[in-house]
């Protein structure tokens, strides 16, 4: 028992340690430059799906979390001079809890403001796939899943 709190504490070290969180920072950074090309050339949907609803990018962002978490754990009890330390990674942690029930149970859609002039309309984003068979002039309408986890049609 005493070797499996010796070998938490020193992964815990780890995760919760600044070369870790460096490491683990770049890369974020990293993808959310490309996140940002990506989605500037083929529009947000296509960013969405190739990389920030992609496995890598969620196991990254599930490391970020767990490092910060990790990092606020080693620190307990609350010591007076780091006040700021704990309220800056709470933040960063309650960010990460509103990202993941959007990214679950959230509506991805966009709404084009004018100046001056008020809209109810949203557009909401959804692939349909339309099937058409010409000569029995019969037509399919199939939604596609948005979701990068596989997904059958049931066609």
């Amino acid at each position: 028992m005493n070797s499996f709190k010796a070998i938490l504490d020193k992964y815990m070290k780890i995760i919760g340690g600044m070369k870790f969180a460096v490491v683990i920072i770049s890369l974020f950074v990293i993808a959310m430059i490309a996140g940002t090309f990506i989605e500037s050339y083929y529009g947000t949907d296509f960013a969405g799906r190739i990389l920030y609803q992609s496995v890598p990018f969620v196991i990254l962002q599930t490391l970020l979390v767990l490092s910060i978490l990790t990092a606020t754990i080693l620190r307990l009890p609350p010591k007076e001079r780091l006040y700021g330390f704990y309220i800056i990674h709470t933040g960063l942690i309650v960010v990460f809890i509103g990202a993941l029930i959007t990214g679950v149970s959230g509506i991805d859609g966009n709404m084009t403001l004018a100046s001056n002039d008020p809209t109810r309309r949203v557009m909401l984003s959804e692939d349909v796939l339309i099937i058409k068979n010409e000569t029995a002039r019969k037509e399919v309408e199939i939604k596609l899943p948005n979701s990068y986890i596989a997904t059958a049609l049931n066609i």
